[in-house]
């Protein structure tokens, strides 16, 4: 798959939480990736700070949408660069490249386990609204854990995907609120919780993305306390909070 790196230009965004955000970018002629995959974003007159005027993101957007998108944090980070980003206009110039990245399901009809810690869901949203669009029929269970219902990005439109597709589950694990409500689990994830939302390992696949500690963590779960092999895990660190 071709690389491309180029300008684009912002279209506008949209207020996913109190704090997250998804902005929407034109999809340069003949743009394709994978679901799963990242760009790379460059405010190219972007001076002063630290980490420089580039970051990674995943694309949240599917392959069959005219524009692309992104969805992170912005609202109380103190960088520039996160600061310049919630301050675009409509028409304004990026640099994108990309797209990066093989994050991205396999090929096989073996049963999907997605379990990603609070942002670190953009690539499967990315993958979830592509299955929609395509009538996916693996099995998908998505295991998401974040802070607070409020913080918890996408969530009405995966409920809203849950009610369409038959073949995906969600269950949500909410770490520093008490929710009463079937599909959640309070606190966080532990083996016995994971042993009980997923049951049998047997012919499935599993996929984490988050914070380094956050995947780290889930991955020893899965290989330590439950016997998943290595190879069927893969997972990706999501950097930069």
């Amino acid at each position: 798959m071709a690389s491309f790196r180029g300008k684009s230009f912002f279209r506008g965004k949209k207020i996913e939480t109190p704090t997250i955000r998804t902005f929407y970018f034109d999809k340069p002629s003949g743009f394709q990736f994978i679901p799963g995959q990242h760009i790379v974003l460059r405010f190219t007159d972007l001076k002063g700070d630290p980490r420089g005027n580039m970051r990674q993101f995943s694309l949240t957007s599917d392959p069959e949408n005219d524009l692309l998108s992104i969805t992170t944090k912005t609202v109380n980070r103190d960088s520039l660069y996160k600061k310049r980003l919630e301050n675009l206009q409509p028409g304004d110039e990026v640099e994108i490249a990309g797209p990066i990245g093989n994050f991205v399901l396999d090929s096989s009809s073996e049963d999907l386990v997605l379990i990603c810690g609070g942002i670190g869901i953009t690539p499967f949203i990315s993958m979830l609204r592509h299955n929609l669009h395509n009538e996916e029929r693996r099995k998908i269970e998505l295991i998401h854990s974040t802070g607070s219902k409020v913080e918890t990005p996408f969530y009405d439109e995966i409920g809203n995907m849950c009610s369409t597709m038959k073949n995906l589950t969600i269950h949500r694990f909410l770490t520093r609120e008490m929710v009463e409500e079937e599909g959640i689990d309070n606190g966080r994830i532990t083996s016995e919780k994971l042993v009980r939302t997923i049951g049998n390992i047997a012919g499935k696949q599993f996929y984490v993305c988050g914070p380094p500690s956050f995947v780290k963590d889930v991955r020893e779960i899965l290989s330590e306390g439950m016997g998943v092999e290595e190879i069927n895990i893969r997972s990706e660190d999501f950097y930069g909070y």
